[in-house]
């Protein structure tokens, strides 16, 4: 008997993982995202504000994105040359790649993170050795 029960509550289970599966790929087919309005979007009111073409003020925005990100990499192999952790011309070897790396934007319309966003990745220092036992208290 209860055998019996098991496997029609194993068919329903499944039924219902069917019809909801079913029904999640027509309702991701049938709806498109909205596109976006221009003149709602941060950069579309900025330019309306400034009186400038919105390409031109994005393009400026990217410009001044890309020359900040160069600054801070320069700044982080400077800093990584004078601790001694790399050498000037694994540091210039590394600018020569990370720039010709190929550009691309992600799905969601923005640059690929660069070295200040969250997915660049330097050498990490060694972690610092801690005594075993606490120190005293006096």
């Amino acid at each position: 008997m209860w055998k019996r029960k098991n496997v029609i509550i194993f068919g329903v289970m499944a039924a219902v993982v069917v019809a909801g599966s079913i029904t999640g790929v027509a309702i991701a087919q049938t709806s498109a995202p909205p596109k976006p309005d221009p003149s709602k979007t941060l950069m579309g009111r900025a330019a309306a504000i400034l009186g400038i073409d919105q390409q031109k003020l994005q393009s400026a925005f990217d410009q001044a994105n890309r020359d900040m990100q160069n600054e801070a990499l320069d700044i982080r192999l400077k800093s990584l040359v004078d601790q001694g952790k790399m050498t000037s011309d694994q540091a210039d070897q590394y600018k020569k790649w990370w720039q010709s790396r190929p550009g691309f934007t992600l799905p969601g319309g923005g640059p690929v993170p660069g070295p200040v966003g969250p997915g660049f990745r330097m050498p990490r220092q060694p972690m610092p050795k801690f005594p075993m036992t606490p120190p005293a208290t006096q």
